[in-house]
């Protein structure tokens, strides 16, 4: 795992602490320094001998281009605590982020962007707009690292440490979500971001889902292309995911062959269990009541299994699927 950029791991932590509030971290790791009045704001950095308001925080960092480096600056003649300075730290960060708007830093970006996804996925005061103008700004950020000479992967792979988030998971599950809601969206996304994920098969299945929709002969070849490269990569939640597309488009041969081919490479109960799930589903959809029943009788007898533990290619169960498969 690559080392994250300072405030992206403070994201992180308190992501992690709101997930489970159990989680032992000291208050000002997680606290939630965008709803700080500005003068409580500024009463805590006076509380480090750091005398700002508004207009000198202007002035004093009109030299600087980062809050990171105007920080740097502020405890230069003091021997602090680490955990002091990157209390400080925090306090300038937010400072800088709500004062310093003409100088929208490498970090301030990505912390929106951060934000923006949290409250995408929490379901809390989502203004789509505000997401948009996020992903949009990031866009041109990786831009300009490849103007000023990096490949695409090697802009995508720098800025990669200043998310808390896994940003690229997000724009998989963001553009697949915007497939289904407005496919305009989703085009303009996969343009702007495909020459930084390029060689990404998740990505490129998103583009057969969203040209299905528009030229199926095209979407049917790229998806036998996909098939040819990737599926010896033994990657079980990929041939899941593809298995749940080729249920939804009722391509039923593709669909038993890529079923016959996942069984030889899962891992685990759990991967097992989907599988059958899935299958279940395609049964279900196709008016095969034996079929389905005998998947669902699988299911209830693994129940109380633990999904964690490895799966024996040898279990019986699968091969009372692949019996069900070649019925």
């Amino acid at each position: 795992m690559q080392l994250l950029e300072r405030h992206a791991l403070y994201n992180l932590i308190r992501m992690n602490w709101l997930n489970d509030p159990k989680l032992k971290v000291e208050p000002w790791q997680v606290e939630d320094y965008r709803s700080m009045p500005t003068v409580h704001l500024f009463e805590r950095l006076k509380n480090f001998k750091i005398d700002l308001d508004r207009a000198r925080l202007i002035s004093y960092a009109a030299d600087y281009d980062a809050p990171e480096d105007f920080a740097e600056c502020i405890i230069s003649d003091q021997v602090l605590d680490a955990k002091i300075e990157d209390q400080i730290y925090l306090l300038i960060f937010e400072a800088w982020r709500r004062f310093m708007t003409d100088k929208p830093s490498l970090s301030i970006l990505c912390n929106e962007l951060d934000y923006q996804i949290y409250l995408h996925d929490t379901s809390e005061r989502v203004d789509f707009g505000q997401l948009q103008n996020a992903l949009a700004s990031f866009a041109l950020v990786l831009n300009d690292n490849v103007d000023q000479g990096l490949s695409a992967q090697e802009a995508f792979k720098r800025i990669t440490p200043f998310f808390a988030n896994d940003i690229e998971s997000f724009l998989y599950d963001y553009i697949f979500e915007m497939i289904e809601d407005n496919e305009l969206y989703a085009q303009d996304l996969l343009d702007n971001f495909a020459p930084y994920l390029k060689g990404n098969k998740w990505f490129e299945f998103l583009y057969i889902r969203l040209i299905e929709h528009t030229d199926h002969k095209l979407a049917d070849k790229m998806l036998t292309h996909l098939l040819e490269d990737y599926l010896d990569q033994n990657d079980v939640d990929f041939n899941l995911e593809l298995i749940a597309y080729l249920i939804d488009m009722g391509k039923n041969v593709e669909f038993k062959s890529l079923v016959l081919t996942t069984v030889k490479i899962l891992q685990t109960e759990e991967d097992f269990q989907d599988l059958v799930m899935l299958c279940a589903d395609f049964y279900h959809r196709t008016d095969k009541e034996k079929e389905e029943s005998e998947l669902e009788a699988i299911l209830q007898e693994r129940k109380k299994k633990n999904l964690e533990e490895s799966m024996p290619l040898n279990d019986p169960a699968i091969n009372r699927l692949i019996k069900v498969l070649k019925t």
